[in-house]
């Protein structure tokens, strides 16, 4: 049988946290659109482009997550990168070694470029994640706040004719 879940003030009394996820609500942070750093290659564009949209759409993207998304679409471009090389190339490449009479011979060996394409493959899972743009996480993303919209500018009163003569004889009157 679980335990029951206690009440904040039982949380203060007893000085712990609770470790549900507060699910609801809105972020602190305003939503908006982060620019996209200069000098990213046609992959990690391309990702950048298609991550801020879902992003967007779902409400939660901030001119905070710039950094983050930058970090994200690189990795994402040397995943794609490492994968299309393992794939050129197979997942076992032949290397050529010298035997201790300086004979040189062909061995097998193992893709080093599939090591790292599963390396960079977690780094991109883990980001989106971050994000929540993984199925599992997707669920605990917080839309961000709606940016402020200005204020209309208040109508101005026209003058009637009398109030305009009124003004121009008093600077009229008053040395400058």
């Amino acid at each position: 049988m679980p335990r029951p879940t206690l009440t904040d003030d039982q949380h203060w009394l007893k000085n712990t946290r609770p470790t549900r996820a507060a699910n609801g609500g809105e972020s602190v942070f305003t939503g908006g659109k982060p620019k996209m750093p200069q000098g990213m290659g046609p992959v990690a564009e391309a990702e950048w482009k298609r991550l801020s949209k879902q992003l967007k759409q779902r409400g939660t993207l901030t001119t905070a997550d710039a950094t983050a998304m930058e970090v994200h679409c690189i990795t994402f471009a040397r995943w794609k990168a490492a994968c299309a090389e393992v794939e050129k190339y197979g997942e076992m490449i032949d290397e050529i070694c010298l035997d201790k009479n300086g004979e040189q011979f062909t061995r097998r060996v193992v893709n080093p470029m599939g090591k790292q394409a599963v390396q960079l493959g977690n780094s991109v899972r883990a980001m989106l994640k971050e994000f929540s743009a993984t199925p599992a996480s997707r669920d605990k993303a917080k839309r961000a706040q709606e940016p402020p919209k200005p204020e209309p500018p208040k109508p101005v009163e026209p003058e009637t004719q009398e109030q305009v003569m009124e003004r121009l004889l008093d600077r009229k009157q008053k040395p400058l």
